[in-house]
């Protein structure tokens, strides 16, 4: 069967529904992947198809409004002042989007989409194939937790329910909810959706099964899910059978104590050099004060000016399966990949979010005992960075629990699970 997976996002957000469609793709299944052009070679690396959909929102934030916006040392006024452009960038943004997203996914026999693609629900709503929502960070809402962008109140299911609600309202707010209904009526022949948009239909809808990347040992199911809700548990990506350590990081990693990582994730990569600089300097200081050696990943070329001392090693992209294993700790953003991966090594992790799911995952670690409260990362500075990381280090009760708990994640098998589930339910559908 011919599949196409409509995906938009960071890196952190494509690369389980990489893992997912390589899956399918050793099932039998003709698997093409739909998402923006920076992701070509991970895609085709994985052995399935690329389709070129213009759009990732690393250009939006790259745009000089974009850097202000998400600038955490700008001020209030200046980054206020930035948000007309930065509506209009997105604007624009989203209507490249859309219309590229329907001639990638027209021919799909059967239909995955990722919950943040702009087109994905409104896609499935006009093929009338098998169709099938992603995502990494739980959306369906629940009475017995908030909305991942709530913080737990203690205030019962109500309050859970509210924040379920005003969340699904963010998936249809103006730009995109403009741009969406004009492309609805003028692309697709669909009828314009009312305000509320459409994650209470995508909720309430058993024909449209969602699939969750994360571990149930991290988000227990809830009670209330319905039976075409599933979390299986991560996909993972397999292995390059063919990558090799750099010579100079297995020296530093055999040399001495085992490191501490410390990074923080496409969210720094936007970083100008001065700040990167200080930021670097930050976290040498941290270390110290901690008595760690630390391995920190670098941009190439962003900061040629600062100075490493030697018990910090710098590196480059670099597997993080193969790494993490390595390391005493790691510190980093809250993306849900830099998660899995640490919670697959079985290393305590402390958690420094910026926005979006990332203070959701930080709170995760922090309830399963697997890292300290995450600091948010506009609050982040030597001195608590370096009590934190000395906390974890001498917590060796914690450290047991994170290797119990990486041996679980890695019993799971979550890709090969949701095939198994994708396919059943494509069975169910071809004999009706």
């Amino acid at each position: 069967m011919k599949i196409t997976i409509l995906v938009y996002g960071s890196l952190g957000d494509v690369r389980p529904y990489v893992a997912l469609g390589a899956g399918l793709k050793s099932a039998g299944h003709h698997v093409h992947v739909a998402a923006d052009p920076y992701f070509e070679s991970l895609i085709q690396a994985a052995g399935v198809s690329f389709v070129p959909v213009a759009g990732s929102p690393v250009e939006v934030f790259e745009s000089e409004a974009g850097q202000v916006v998400a600038d955490d040392e700008a001020g209030m006024l200046k980054r206020f002042s930035a948000y007309g452009a930065f509506n209009r960038e997105m604007k624009a943004h989203i209507a490249r989007n859309l219309e590229e997203s329907w001639p990638a996914c027209r021919d799909a026999e059967a239909f995955l989409f990722s919950f943040n693609a702009f087109a994905g629900y409104h896609i499935a709503e006009k093929l009338a194939v098998p169709a099938f929502a992603v995502a990494i960070a739980p959306f369906t809402r629940t009475r017995y937790m908030p909305s991942i962008n709530f913080r737990e109140r203690g205030l019962g299911a109500g309050y859970n329910l509210l924040t379920h609600n005003l969340t699904e309202r963010l998936f249809f707010m103006p730009p995109s909810s403009h741009e969406i209904n004009r492309w609805r009526t003028d692309t697709l022949g669909l009828e314009p959706l009312p305000r509320k948009g459409f994650m209470r239909r995508l909720a309430a809808s058993s024909t449209i099964p969602v699939f969750y990347s994360f571990s149930p040992a991290l988000v227990p199911r809830p009670a209330d899910w319905p039976a075409w809700v599933h979390a299986e548990g991560y996909w993972f990506p397999q292995p390059d059978a063919d990558w090799r350590p750099p010579a100079d990081l297995v020296q530093f990693l055999e040399s001495g104590p085992t490191p501490v990582f410390v990074g923080f994730g496409s969210m720094s990569s936007r970083d100008s050099a001065p700040k990167a600089k200080r930021k670097l300097e930050m976290v040498f200081e941290a270390l110290d004060r901690a008595g760690q050696r630390g391995i920190v990943p670098i941009t190439d070329g962003a900061v040629p000016d600062v100075e490493f001392p030697s018990s910090v090693f710098g590196v480059s992209r670099l597997p993080y399966e193969w790494l993490f294993p390595r390391v005493s700790m790691t510190v980093h953003h809250g993306g849900s990949g830099t998660t899995a991966e640490s919670a697959r090594a079985g290393v305590p992790m402390l958690v420094t979010p910026f926005m979006w799911d990332q203070p959701f995952w930080g709170r995760r670690v922090h309830a399963a005992r697997l890292g300290p409260a995450p600091i948010p990362h506009g609050k982040l500075n030597a001195a608590n960075l370096g009590d934190a990381i000395r906390s974890v280090i001498d917590d060796e009760p914690m450290r047991v629990r994170a290797r119990a708990f990486g041996e679980r994640v890695r019993a799971e098998d979550g890709v090969g699970r949701t095939v198994e589930v994708i396919e059943e339910r494509l069975g169910s559908w071809s004999r009706t």
